[in-house]
């Protein structure tokens, strides 16, 4: 029966753990959707194409995060990070986002704009 009610408990306990990731990730998400906005809309676009309205100068043009290809290179969440904290060409670096920040961003770039 103790064995029964200790199974019962580590379930539970693992059950909720799960759930709460669930949850952790949505409000990760949420919250990279509101940091894509401030930080990176303006020229990478509302839709990740890469074609908003602070791109059009610049040479090359900015990532497009809706192209299959983009998400085919290898190491590509390590590459966001390293581009979005040192800048790279013409795109600045953002130091007051933190790591989570960034890993925020990347989620909720991955859940909207990665092709499935």
């Amino acid at each position: 029966m103790f064995r029964t009610l200790l199974a019962l408990a580590a379930v539970l306990c693992f059950a909720a753990a799960f759930t709460g990731l669930g949850s952790a990730q949505a409000t990760n998400a949420e919250n990279g959707k509101s940091l894509y906005i401030k930080n990176c809309q303006l020229c990478h676009a509302a839709g990740g194409n890469g074609k908003g309205p602070g791109a059009i100068a610049f040479t090359p043009k900015p990532a497009d995060f809706t192209n299959e290809k983009f998400w085919q290179t290898p190491n590509t969440d390590q590459q966001i990070v390293e581009t979005v904290s040192k800048g790279k060409g013409q795109m600045q670096a953002f130091p007051d986002l933190s790591p989570d920040d960034i890993q925020s961003i990347i989620l909720y770039m991955k859940q909207t704009f990665k092709p499935k």
